[in-house]
């Protein structure tokens, strides 16, 4: 089921559909995460999440997975961050959200979820977490 259907009151659902169509043939994370303005990911401990997303200085998103959890794992908290970019209009700088909503939003969340699980089978999750475990390598900042 697509996430505009499942989620029709969200109006970025589409463009995530339209973003999981676009790389269904191109299993290349790093150039995936750099669409959506992630430059960073960080293994760090956390305390409170599996996972959390912000903007960096370069006014790019940060991710910062939660170092106890192993690497399968990790890449399903990197897949709902990627959901969070879709909130944001990515062609201001920095993106602006475009979901006024709270930030814990159960629908939000819930749409994050499922991207998550649709992100990660497309895209392997031994795959992905290779790149988490190898993570100075996951990514290379680089300019817009």
């Amino acid at each position: 089921m697509k996430l505009a259907e499942k989620f029709p009151v969200l109006s970025f659902a589409c463009d995530a559909d339209e973003f999981l169509r676009k790389w269904s043939e191109n299993t290349d994370v790093v150039a995936q995460l750099r669409e959506r303005r992630i430059f960073r990911v960080e293994v760090v401990p956390l305390f409170i999440s599996g996972a959390g997303i912000l903007f960096g200085d370069d006014s790019n998103f940060l991710v910062y997975l939660n170092d106890f959890y192993p690497p399968e794992e990790q890449a399903y908290s990197l897949g709902h961050e990627i959901g969070h970019t879709f909130h944001f209009d990515l062609s201001k700088n920095p993106p602006q959200s475009s979901y006024p909503r709270e930030a814990q939003d159960p629908v939000a969340e819930s749409f994050c979820k499922e991207f998550s699980l649709l992100w990660v089978a497309q895209n392997s999750e031994k795959e992905i977490a290779r790149r988490i475990l190898n993570s100075a390598k996951l990514l290379v900042q680089c300019n817009l």
